[in-house]
């Protein structure tokens, strides 16, 4: 390990390491140093000892030194008891200190109470303080999850004012995993927790969401990503469970137009084309920018789009500009004529019709 060796088989598990020069001081039989004082002057006041008033003003000179030899002795020690009576110490020379930084007391208290925590015999990761300040809270977390301690997994992360969305996300994922309850039981029991979470504390419904469409869940799926705040992460998960109009529902909502885009390119590809213009009509804003980008792009399949929808009028204008780009009379009149017989299909466009016979004269 990084301070020492750990020794385990079967039944036994142990962890060999060097002293602490911190908790040598204090404890070496013998030592007169500030540190060992002003532990004895604590053992002393907490046994309601006359001396210990004596004790604190012999070290009054040192006494910065000394706590800060407490604490560090206590975040070397195992034993719980130990570290507390390391800490009282410490708080009693911090009291005669009016200067003294406490942070850094307060910092070992939440750091010793999180790895005791862990060392505990229902969660069996012990782990000494160079061990646990050398991976962030994040990875301690992660290994509390992998054994599905989720409630101590909270705990820790409110306690140590860390992000806990993760721990939501995968207590609602193995909720889904060993759940034997209907998709509207499930929602409920899901919908419980994480609705009484912070509002940031979830930070995505998608991956609940994935998780439960693999499941079988596929109803629970749609429900939770109706709670997902971001659209780019909804849309792209809904059209891999076949949602397309829930897809293109949330992608109009999101007001994003390229998210937009890409629902409609999708379907594109996916569906014939005349399912795929029943999409587009179910969608106005859907339809607009798919003309849109053909007017841009010169695609013939605008003209496909406007016969299907019964947009008699847009599609002889498709024909008219056509016939303007044209340097060939005859293109040109060909144009015009197709304009015309499309005119003719829709009785509100008599006036336009008759335009476009007088301009094929």
């Amino acid at each position: 390990e990084l301070d020492g060796v750990r020794l385990f088989n079967g039944s036994v598990h142990e962890t060999l390491a060097r002293v602490s020069d911190e908790a040598l001081s204090v404890f070496q039989i013998g030592s007169t140093s500030a540190a060992a004082l002003l532990f004895d002057a604590a053992d002393a006041m907490h046994e309601h000892a006359a001396h210990a008033d004596e004790i604190v003003r012999s070290i009054r000179d040192e006494m910065p030194q000394a706590v800060d030899s407490c604490i560090a002795a206590a975040g070397a020690e195992r034993v719980v008891e130990v570290q507390q009576r390391l800490l009282r110490a410490a708080a009693l020379g911090k009291a005669f200190l009016p200067a003294y930084n406490g942070d850094k007391l307060a910092d070992m208290c939440r750091s010793l109470r999180v790895l005791n925590a862990l060392g505990g015999y229902a969660v069996g990761i012990p782990a000494s303080l160079t061990q646990f300040q050398s991976l962030p809270l994040e990875e301690w977390v992660a290994r509390l999850l992998s054994r599905n301690h989720h409630r101590l997994a909270l705990q820790v992360c409110r306690y140590m004012d860390a992000p806990s969305g993760q721990v939501y996300v995968h207590w609602a994922c193995a909720k889904i995993r060993a759940s034997t309850l209907d998709d509207d039981a499930l929602y409920r029991v899901l919908l419980d927790k994480l609705g009484a979470a912070p509002p940031t504390a979830v930070p995505s419904y998608v991956e609940v969401a994935e998780v439960a469409h693999r499941c079988g869940y596929r109803r629970l799926a749609v429900r939770l990503l109706s709670h997902e705040p971001r659209a780019a992460s909804q849309v792209p998960l809904l059209l891999s469970m076949g949602q397309d109009d829930a897809a293109m529902h949330a992608a109009v909502r999101s007001g994003d137009a390229d998210l937009v885009y890409f629902v409609v390119f999708h379907l594109f590809k996916a569906l014939p084309l005349g399912d795929f213009f029943h999409a587009l009509g179910r969608t106005p804003v859907a339809g607009r920018l798919f003309e849109r980008y053909c007017v841009q792009a010169g695609a013939p399949v605008l003209d496909d789009y406007y016969y299907q929808s019964d947009a008699f009028g847009r599609q002889a204008q498709l024909a008219v500009v056509a016939s303007l780009g044209e340097r060939d009379p005859a293109r040109a009149v060909a144009h015009l004529r197709a304009a015309h017989k499309t005119l003719l299909r829709d009785t509100t466009r008599g006036a336009e019709a008759r335009a476009a016979e007088q301009q094929i004269r």
